[in-house]
């Protein structure tokens, strides 16, 4: 920790993940060693403020790089979330919700017909199927 720093549990975390992640975080945030700076630790977040470790909040400008369009938490989505989770998380087995889920993107961009995978193997199985019947190159 650097003397008198504003962010005593930041840098303590982050010295605690340096020693078990690559550089320390698993996430573009790697940029602050190059500042001279150690990255905020995060401990929640609600609309668009996010708090850090050493309870300083902010206006998060970032969203995770775009996912929270709607901000951090909306009440929708956590009850939404509660309410399908309770059923389950994750089957790997077909479920009606991600029929449902294809057919509203479907529904909102024509022209996708790719399937959704959360499967980088998978995904990647698709794309080659998909290159090979529209005859396009795979390289």
């Amino acid at each position: 920790m650097s003397p008198r720093s504003r962010y005593p549990q930041s840098e303590r975390l982050f010295a605690h993940a340096a020693r078990i992640l690559p550089g320390g975080v698993d996430s573009p945030v790697r940029a602050f060693r190059s500042v001279g700076a150690t990255p905020l630790f995060v401990t929640r977040a609600s609309g668009a403020r996010i708090e850090d470790a050493d309870g300083h909040t902010y206006i998060d400008y970032v969203m995770s790089w775009g996912p929270l369009i709607h901000g951090h938490a909306p009440k929708g989505l956590i009850k939404a979330l509660g309410d399908v989770a309770k059923r389950g998380t994750s089957f790997g087995a077909p479920t009606e919700l991600e029929t449902r889920l294809a057919h509203r993107v479907a529904m909102l961009m024509p022209t996708m017909r790719t399937p959704c995978s959360r499967a980088t193997t998978i995904s990647n199985r698709w794309n080659v199927w998909l290159r090979s019947t529209t005859a396009r190159s795979l390289r």
